[in-house]
């Protein structure tokens, strides 16, 4: 059973192991039920199966554009990535939106080690989780759990293992129990391209 003052959702699972497709599964039913949602999405890309870096997506616009590339030089079995600066501006702006601060469920795909180290979107994600109303869903890899939960200790938190299926249900539940029917605004479509 989920904590019912939950501020945050940890949504957790191994590296490459389907989290941002769960996500967007979880984010199509929240916007069935008729929650505002925004955030970032970071999809991974490829080539001929070789994992060659990840894009950034307003869940909000869908606008989208590169994050990060693997450089053509880079071993295969490394995970140096090169930060795309027009990716960083995107997902620095959408963090920071009326749209984002607004939402009943605020998205960050994914929060890992550059977070960790104050680096990334973790100023934005300690705004949002300080001012904004919302609930906020951090992506994070499993191996990352212990040093997340330890960063954000003081807020009431949820893990929620991504492999699940009732794992969607259980966010439901939660924006369900904060933000009763009878209280919320009329809901706004969400663009999911």
């Amino acid at each position: 059973m989920l904590p019912q003052d939950t501020k945050l959702i940890l949504w957790t699972g191994t590296r490459q192991s389907g989290k941002t497709t769960a996500v967007s599964r979880l984010i199509d039913r929240v916007g069935a039920e008729g929650f505002r949602v925004a955030g970032l999405l970071s999809p991974a890309q490829y080539t001929d199966s070789t994992l060659i870096g990840f894009d950034v997506r307003d869940i909000k616009t869908g606008k989208h554009t590169p994050l990060a590339r693997r450089g053509p030089q880079t071993p295969r079995h490394t995970s140096a990535f090169t930060f795309i600066k027009r990716g960083l501006e995107l997902g620095h702006l959408t963090l920071n939106s009326p749209d984002t601060h607004s939402a009943q469920l605020m998205i960050i795909d994914e929060f890992g080690p550059l977070e960790i180290e104050n680096h990334g979107w973790r100023k934005s994600v300690d705004k949002l989780i300080t001012s904004a109303e919302g609930l906020l869903l951090l992506v994070v890899r499993e191996k990352l759990l212990v040093k997340v939960s330890e960063l954000y200790a003081q807020y009431p938190c949820s893990v929620l293992p991504a492999s699940q299926p009732e794992a969607v249900d259980s966010v439901i539940k939660l924006l369900k129990k904060q933000f009763p029917p009878n209280q919320q605004p009329p809901s706004e479509s969400t663009t999911t391209d």
